[in-house]
């Protein structure tokens, strides 16, 4: 349960009901990652694909196959077969796909983005 911050909450559960894309920014330590973690926690985090820290395309990728088959290494994998399998996730309609930590948005991540939003995916974008 986040403390003090339910509002910015019931804000977030909002537009993820409606389906919308979502841009959470503020600085370090005020709790953005918090509030995605108390999401995905609670019932309204359910059929989310998951990005923990999502610096590059590959980390992004490695990180949202994690988030459903569990503790797979995948870090060693082509950035060629994390797109296949990451694509074949997204071919299932997850709710959302959200992605935190973005730092800098490099070309093929935003490509990426581009397929999300085209594909009618919502996504949740959490940085500083």
């Amino acid at each position: 349960m986040l403390i003090g911050r339910q509002h910015e909450r019931r804000l977030l559960d909002d537009l993820m009901l409606q389906k919308k894309n979502v841009l959470i920014l503020g600085e370090e330590g005020v709790g953005k990652s918090a509030m995605v973690e108390d999401v995905m926690a609670s019932s309204v985090g359910k059929n989310i694909l998951y990005s923990k820290r999502s610096t590059t395309l590959k980390e992004t990728l490695v990180n949202l196959v994690e988030s459903v088959h569990g503790g797979k290494r995948l870090q060693k994998e082509n950035i060629l077969s994390l797109k296949k399998t990451c694509y074949q996730l997204l071919d299932e309609s997850p709710d959302y796909t959200v992605l935190d930590h973005v730092t800098w948005v490099e070309p093929k991540f935003y490509g990426f983005l581009t397929y999300l939003k085209e594909r009618k995916i919502p996504f949740i974008i959490v940085t500083r």
